[in-house]
């Protein structure tokens, strides 16, 4: 007869064949409607802990007619979008303006569930540097 305990701890996440992940956009572009610049899909059988991520804007050439910028990083839950970053502003008509946000919290991401970029520059003419990043800690569930 064999006798064992079934009260043994789990690994920690970062015990459980634990990889880093990290999407980047870092890019100037002028304006445009509403664009997906990177997704991330975490996979059946893993999870994923989203350790930092930020947002940098810099405009970069003066738009002719200043209107709305927007930088966001978001969660995809179930076609619902939970934005964990969101930088929203004007483009400005200053060169060298910058703007920054970052990250509040560690959000978890499940099975399915996806991490997207997403810019829009609804100005006329000018270009945005876009500086979009994110590091994750993939594991498995």
């Amino acid at each position: 007869m064999r006798v064992s305990s079934f009260a043994v701890a789990r690994p920690a996440y970062y015990d459980r064949n634990a990889a880093s992940v990290v999407q980047v956009v870092d890019s100037s572009y002028t304006p445009h409607g509403q664009t997906n610049r990177g997704t991330y899909t975490v996979a059946a059988g893993k999870k994923a802990n989203l350790e930092s991520a930020s947002i940098f804007l810099l405009t970069e050439a003066a738009p002719t007619v200043a209107a709305r910028a927007i930088a966001t990083i978001y969660i995809l839950v179930s076609a619902v979008p939970c934005y964990v970053v969101r930088l929203d502003g004007t483009a400005g008509s200053t060169l060298n303006t910058a703007r920054s946000a970052g990250l509040n919290g560690s959000p978890t991401i499940y099975p399915g569930e996806q991490l997207l970029f997403l810019t829009l520059d609804q100005s006329t003419g000018g270009t945005i540097g876009y500086n979009l990043n994110a590091k994750m800690t993939l594991f498995d569930s």
